[in-house]
């Protein structure tokens, strides 16, 4: 049972996500791949909509004025909204799907949502987006943890 909670714990960190929770629950707690993947999903696509129904609090709680993260957050907005603009002008939303759907660093449903406030794309858009982004990067990261093992 502890095993089910670190894999659902994990796929809701922001750098590991269901990238390593997946791995996690195959390699180290040998369970089977479906329910790995099943528990990751759920943990990544649970911390989605927590973050996209606060975000917006939370941005206007750093903006403060006496806030000492209001330079931080501010920054960080705007390094996103300089790496992702033309992205998002050329694909719209669907851009949410790409970005969160290859597994690769820093491109998973933490940075989609962030991607999302950002850029104004509603809830009602942007968390089916991001939840398929998810459960297409776990459909891949389970197909390269078969493959890998195959390999050993």
């Amino acid at each position: 049972m502890k095993e089910i909670f670190w894999i659902f714990l994990l796929s809701m960190l922001p750098i590991s996500e269901l990238r390593g929770a997946i791995p996690l629950g195959y390699f180290l707690y040998h369970l089977p791949l479906f329910k790995v993947f099943l528990i990751s999903i759920s943990g990544n696509i649970f911390i989605t909509l927590i973050l996209l129904l606060i975000l917006n609090k939370i941005s206007q709680f750093l903006e403060k004025e006496k806030n000492p993260l209001k330079n931080f957050w501010k920054a960080l907005l705007g390094h996103y909204y300089q790496k992702h603009q033309k992205t998002i002008e050329i694909l719209g939303e669907l851009a949410l799907v790409i970005f969160v759907a290859f597994p690769l660093p820093f491109t998973g449903a933490w940075s989609a949502a962030l991607i999302a406030f950002i850029f104004g794309i509603p809830f009602k858009k942007a968390f089916p987006l991001i939840s398929l982004g998810i459960i297409l990067a776990g459909l891949i990261v389970s197909f390269l943890c078969l493959q890998s093992q195959k390999l050993i």
